[in-house]
């Protein structure tokens, strides 16, 4: 057969390209060579909030920060006509009426945006300041504009050249949040073994002079990252009582690929003492809503499991709401409209 062995002549061309060039040696300090890795958690989706005023909340976001009002779900299915969806990029803000505004915990949370032209957020911030009250700006360097709103939450919005690997003009590439010093790794370890997120741990050795330890856990596509830093100003000797008053009732939402294997591994954290319709008392139920919530992050023994949280013996040590969905959700991968 001409054609076969034409093929294998070929195949064994002396012109055939060679690769004599060594590889770049492989440097774990160098963020860049895993920019681009996920684990587990696919995506984050979004962060919500309640706030006592919509209408402020939404000039704030939409006309302010310049975000898009999601327009393709009705109040039904955002879940009521209190509930305003804010579009960013691939994720949103979900913005809730209540009683008392929510804040990431303090000193030191912000919220950290991209967002394509931070002289037009800045100019139409100011505009509405006579609208929306207390809401300060000013820029730290010129690719870093710092907004408070209302409320007292910290945006730090960023040009998208500060973050070349955010797969997203826009969008929501990370959140700082404050934590008891001695507990940063610790923290970090629970998502790695739990949730099966990337980490990484920056020691005092590895910080800048004067500069607070933090662990960052990687929270998937488009880039977003959880940022834990260590602050002095909370101590080092805290109780669980110390801990809950940092949380404000927020909840974030993420989807992960092995919904069963971390439903398993999370099981002793599930709760249901929460707002929605989700209520979920076994796998059935997480798999009828493909998601399911857990709250406490607890220092983990060194088995790595959570068997020593029946007996209540895991000191906890940061509370947030996670919302740990399935890639079978129906708004996974959702189209959202941007301006």
């Amino acid at each position: 057969n001409q054609t076969i062995a034409g093929a294998r002549a070929m195949a064994q061309t002396p012109d055939a390209p060679t690769f004599d060039v060594p590889p770049a040696p492989w440097d774990p300090a160098d963020e860049s060579i895993t920019s681009e890795d996920i684990g587990n958690v696919v995506s984050f989706e979004h962060v919500n909030l309640e706030v006592p005023d919509l209408e402020i909340a939404r000039l704030f976001f939409c006309e302010g920060l310049g975000l898009t009002l999601d327009p393709s779900r009705i109040g039904a299915q955002r879940g009521g006509m209190n509930v305003l969806w804010m579009n960013v990029g691939k994720q949103q803000f979900h913005i809730c009426k209540g009683p008392v505004a929510q804040r990431l915990p303090t000193p030191g949370s912000a919220i950290g945006l991209v967002l394509p032209n931070l002289p037009a957020v800045a100019a139409q911030l100011e505009q509405l300041r006579e609208l929306i009250g207390n809401v300060k700006v000013a820029y730290i360097t010129p690719e870093v504009l710092q907004v408070t709103d209302p409320h007292g939450q910290c945006y730090m919005v960023h040009a998208h050249s500060q973050f070349p690997n955010f797969a997203a003009d826009r969008g929501i590439v990370y959140l700082q949040l404050p934590c008891f010093v001695g507990t940063a790794a610790e923290i970090a370890r629970f998502y790695s073994t739990l949730l099966g997120s990337p980490i990484r741990v920056r020691t005092q050795d590895q910080q800048q002079a004067g500069q607070p330890i933090q662990a960052e856990v990687n929270m998937g596509h488009p880039g977003t990252k959880l940022i834990f830093q260590e602050r002095k100003e909370l101590g080092s000797t805290f109780t669980e009582k110390d801990v809950l008053r940092l949380f404000s009732g927020w909840h974030m939402a993420f989807y992960v690929a092995d919904f069963s294997g971390t439903y398993s591994r999370l099981r002793p954290l599930l709760f249901n003492n929460h707002p929605y319709k989700d209520k979920v008392y076994n796998f059935k139920d997480a798999l009828n809503f493909h998601q399911y919530r857990f709250q406490d992050i607890v220092q983990l023994p060194a088995s790595g499991t959570l068997e020593d949280r029946k007996g209540g013996s895991l000191p906890v040590l940061y509370r947030i709401s996670h919302e740990c969905r399935s890639t079978a959700h129906p708004n996974f991968l959702r189209c959202l409209f941007n301006r």
